[in-house]
């Protein structure tokens, strides 16, 4: 995987959308979206709408493993995210992987852009609740699309249409349908 931008600009990122959600920024929404911060239950942690292998999943997003993201996140949602420092001791070998896209097509993310996609989903081998992030780049060269599964991931980063770049950041996020 290419290592192209550092990890601390997705932190700033991250910092940035905390920033633009306090302000009231808009969150345009492709086909799938979140639904916590429009009508999400007091109290509970938001269910967020992303891809696995071209279908739409729904997952909680419960914990993440910094202080920092947990309160970013928990102003995009306006619902409870934790913060939980020992999900980033988790060996990679226990983790499923959430892609995380930095630029391209605008959506729900926190950044503004398209639905976070997942490696796996219940059921299968690979699947676990625990999720390394996985921060995706169009270059500058690309015309972006939407990409729903790791394999056109994958494909578009081989073609040199993207990089990936894995972060620090570890969440609970167990997938709830789909």
């Amino acid at each position: 995987m290419s290592l192209k931008r550092p990890i601390s600009a997705l932190v700033l990122a991250l910092a940035a959308a905390a920033t633009l959600a306090a302000c009231g920024g808009s969150n345009n929404s492709t086909t799938a979206s979140t639904t916590a911060g429009d009508g999400a239950t007091a109290g509970q942690p938001p269910q967020v709408s992303g891809f696995y292998d071209g279908k739409s999943v729904d997952y909680l997003l419960t914990d993440i493993s910094t202080e920092k993201d947990a309160k970013a996140l928990s102003d995009f949602y306006k619902a409870p995210v934790n913060a939980t420092p020992k999900l980033g001791t988790v060996p990679d070998s226990s983790l499923a992987k959430l892609y995380l896209f930095m630029n391209g097509v605008k959506g729900p993310n926190p950044f503004g852009y398209q639905p976070n996609v997942l490696d796996s989903v219940p059921g299968e081998a690979a699947y676990s609740p625990l999720w390394r992030v996985y921060a995706v780049t169009w270059s500058d060269s690309a015309t972006p699309e939407e990409l729903k599964s790791e394999d056109d991931i994958l494909a578009a980063e081989k073609a040199g249409e993207l990089t990936i770049e894995k972060t620090p950041l570890v969440k609970n996020s167990p997938v709830v349908g789909g």
